[in-house]
């Protein structure tokens, strides 16, 4: 019973490791004024996403008349 609860608490605290861990990375992410400065950087852009990153993820083939996407499209 004991090595179980001794178990528990270990996985409990590799469990906030982790969490830790992927907090600070999203952080890194998504909070540009936090992440670490790189050389390759640019100083008048640092929000700039390389042009070859973008990659499309979805194609539409068609749009129904009267829908959002429609009054989209004409609006443009």
């Amino acid at each position: 019973m004991r090595n179980a609860r001794v178990r528990i608490i270990e996985l409990r605290n590799d469990l906030k490791d982790v969490t830790n861990n992927i907090a600070k990375a999203l952080e890194a992410i998504y909070d540009p004024s936090s992440a670490p400065v790189h050389a390759s950087s640019s100083i008048n852009a640092p929000n700039s996403v390389e042009e070859d990153a973008i990659q499309p993820f979805a194609r539409v083939d068609g749009v129904a008349p009267s829908s959002p996407a429609a009054e989209a499209v004409c609006a443009k």
